[in-house]
């Protein structure tokens, strides 16, 4: 009977001192790419932001609009917005993105620069319909833990 295959030795090979380079190589940009990964899904930090509003009015809306901040920048997406009414009653609550340009919960987030930063001269609108005088605002990180400012209506 005859051998359909036979042993064969491999006489080309990449030579141990390449092989090992690429291993190397191969285990920096690895390294790398989880680095990237993980960087993204990690939260910005925000620490010792201050946002300072003043208050209009016309005769539908009440009207925050950023006067400063000061302490650093801050995304739509890093700030939590949570409103109360004159009786305390929570109102509308989220991250000032979903305000962003709509009303949701008789509220709306105005990005004058349209960069997705909160800045001057950027504003809040309160529809006076469901926020009265004596409602409330607080503007905290997306935890909740680091308020950068509380207003109340007056």
């Amino acid at each position: 009977m005859k051998k359909i295959w036979a042993l064969r030795k491999a006489t080309e090979a990449v030579s141990p001192v390449i092989a090992t380079i690429l291993m190397v190589a191969i285990t920096v940009v690895l390294a790398a790419v989880l680095y990237v990964m993980v960087l993204g899904f990690t939260p910005t930090t925000v620490n010792n932001i201050v946002i300072s509003f003043s208050q209009g009015s016309t005769s539908t809306n009440y009207t925050l609009t950023v006067i400063s901040i000061q302490g650093g920048t801050l995304q739509l997406s890093d700030c939590q917005a949570l409103f109360k009414d004159a009786n305390g009653d929570p109102g509308a609550s989220g991250l000032l993105s979903t305000f962003d340009d709509t009303w949701k919960g008789n509220v709306k987030y105005n990005d004058v620069n349209d960069d997705g930063k909160v800045n001057a001269p950027d504003y809040i609108q309160l529809n006076k319909v469901a926020y009265a005088v004596g409602s409330s605002m607080v503007l905290s990180d997306v935890g909740g833990t680091t308020t950068f400012t509380q207003v109340t209506i007056s």
